[in-house]
This record gives C-alpha cells, structure tokens and sequence, in this order.
C-alpha cells in the first residue's frame, strides 16, 4: 500500500489516456510575465524559504530527474501546471491513476483557493499569499492492493495542498490513507513533490524531485516490514510515473 505520486487533477474519472489539445499557455491567473519587480522579487524570496522544505521528507524516491519537451517546445513551470496540475489538464494525476496504475471510481474535488495567515498578511485572501498561490483538494479512489490477507482493492483518499511560485517553481504536498487493508490504519504516507527551472529563466527544462516518509499513528509490531514494503513499492511507482511524465512532456505541442 502506497502512495500513487502527485501530479494535479480533473474532476472525473471517466479519462481516456488519448492525446487532447495541449496547452503550453499557463492558465494561472499570475503569470510571471505581468508581475511587478517587487512581486517578482517577493516570488523568489518566498521560493528561495520553500525550497528545501523537502528536505525533511527521510526518504528519495526521484532527485533531480529532469523533464524535457520536445524539440522548440520550452517546458517551464506554468507550462508543466497547465498541462499536468491544473483541474482541465490534460495529463492529469487522476488521469494517471485511471490509466497506468488502474485505479478505479476516481473521484477528484477541484482545486480551492486556501485562505492563511500568510494570505492575509499579504494581501492574498483568494488563495494567494500575496503572489503565492495555495490551493488544496481531495481524491478518493478505489486502489488495487498485491498483498497477502487483503482484498484485491482497498478505498483510499488523499489531501493535497499546491503552492505555485509563479514560474519559479511549485511544490505539492500529499498525505494518502488507505482502508480496508489490515494494519493500514496504523499509518499513512506523506510525500512532497518539487518542480523547479532546470538552470534559468532561459532553460527549456525542468527539474522534479519526490521524496516521501511513512507515518505511523499506532504502534504496531510489523512496522519494520510496513516500511520496507511501502518504500520499495512508492520507490517503483514513482519510476513509472516520472517516465509517464517525461513521455507526456516530450508529446506537447509548441
């Protein structure tokens, strides 16, 4: 029992793994290109103390995998969430789900604008913390379980949480509970997924880094074997996905 990654999402789980339109126009209501110098500036001290927030999370499953497009196609930050993140993209993580992993009854809330301290000190209250973007949302599905003494599916949701920093880079934070299983409400799976520009502004590439820590609320004596098993299994999952990611990315239009 693991975590299936975090991408983004739309709002059915009725999803073909066809190829839609692309868009390579961000959608995001702050896009870099009309922001003010000290906006910008604000973006890049906010991402600069988010940065290494993922550092916390003890285990890696991918470091500095890079994203590409295709040929002339410059995969930046607000393109990557037009295509992978936003409710309507059309390589969503629901997408994802459906189609690679075979998860079924998927069903994903859209994405909503999180009011904090942060936004108010700032001046953000519709989500943004100043020019942060936070939005949350919620995916319950329906997963299939490879274990001995459990079902061959199990209920499962997970609570995400997305700040995007303009075209700097985005971070998605997922936390996945499992039911149905035995010994799966002992624990739960957090990871962190961090997509930045591979160099600079100028670069048509991307960075992704995962890395995740199983959780545990209850003692239990299998522990050990929970862990080793979920940290093989996440680690495998999020290969696969970071190799649907780059295949998807190089297939976007210009």
């Amino acid at each position: 029992t693991s975590s299936s990654g975090s991408l983004g999402g739309r709002d059915s789980a009725l999803l073909t793994d066809a190829s839609p339109p692309n868009s390579t126009s961000s959608g995001d209501d702050e896009a870099s290109s009309v922001l003010s110098l000290e906006e910008e500036k604000r973006l890049q001290v906010e991402w600069s103390k988010a940065y290494h927030e993922i550092d916390a999370y003890p285990d890696v499953a991918a470091k500095d995998k890079e994203l590409s497009g295709a040929d002339e196609v410059k995969l930046d930050v607000d393109t990557y969430f037009s295509n992978f993140i936003q409710d309507d993209a059309p390589y969503s993580l629901p997408n994802y789900m459906v189609n690679v992993v075979g998860d079924t009854d998927v069903k994903a809330t859209k994405w909503t604008d999180e009011d904090n301290e942060a936004d108010n000190s700032n001046g953000g209250g519709d989500g943004s913390c100043g020019t942060v973007t936070v939005k949350t949302r919620t995916i319950e599905y329906v997963h299939p379980v490879n274990a001995p003494m459990a079902p061959p599916t199990a209920k499962a949701r997970k609570e995400q949480k997305l700040r995007k920093y303009g075209n700097h880079g985005l971070i998605i934070e997922t936390e996945t509970y499992v039911k149905d299983v035995p010994m799966t409400d002992c624990f739960y799976i957090k990871d962190i997924l961090r997509i930045e520009r591979k160099d600079d502004e100028s670069s048509s590439s991307l960075l992704l880094n995962f890395r995740f820590e199983v959780v545990f609320v209850k003692s239990t004596y299998f522990q050990s074997m929970i862990t080793r098993t979920s940290r093989s299994e996440i680690k495998k999952e999020v290969a696969i996905l970071v190799d649907w990611l780059n295949k998807k990315a190089l297939s976007l239009d210009r």
